[in-house]
């Protein structure tokens, strides 16, 4: 093609096609974003389902505290028949929600948030917050009164 075959000659060139790889990249991350947009996606949807494994956990968690019942087992490996009460109610969960079994497998074995740990530390901060929201209403009321109440043990004479 063309004058003593320049545009054959020119189509076999390694810089032609290098050029043609690049062009089929361009094309192809103007459909799909470019790598750094892709890398963002991926980072958000990381983020986004850390954020909901985290917040079951926290709902577990607050609602073991809201009940007052205990966490913790004797044996919380994977062999015990009882884990404890925080261990098992996130098992039973993800039992019936598939999306939190996925995560729950997914997870890293490092960022479970299950630890005992992790476990007084999320108590305290829900205990302060708490403090702080009665402190705040009890300020903004300005007037507050306490109510006792007695029983006497019967038992004793």
């Amino acid at each position: 093609m063309g004058k003593d075959g320049k545009i054959t000659k020119h189509a076999e060139l390694g810089s032609h096609a290098d050029a043609i790889t690049l062009w089929e990249q361009y094309r192809m991350s103007q459909v799909s974003g470019s790598v750094l947009s892709q890398q963002s996606s991926a980072h958000r949807l990381s983020v986004d389902r850390n954020r909901k494994y985290f917040r079951r956990v926290i709902d577990a968690i607050l609602f073991l505290g809201q009940q007052g019942l205990a966490f913790r087992g004797d044996v919380e490996n994977d062999d015990s028949r009882n884990r404890g009460n925080l261990l098992e109610l996130l098992s039973n969960t993800a039992s019936v929600d598939p999306e939190l079994q996925t995560m729950t497998v997914k997870m890293p074995l490092n960022a479970t948030y299950t630890s005992p740990d992790i476990q007084n530390e999320l108590l305290h901060i829900a205990a302060t917050h708490i403090q702080e929201s009665i402190c705040h209403d009890a300020n903004k009321a300005g007037i507050i009164s306490i109510m006792v109440d007695e029983s006497k043990d019967v038992s004793r004479k």
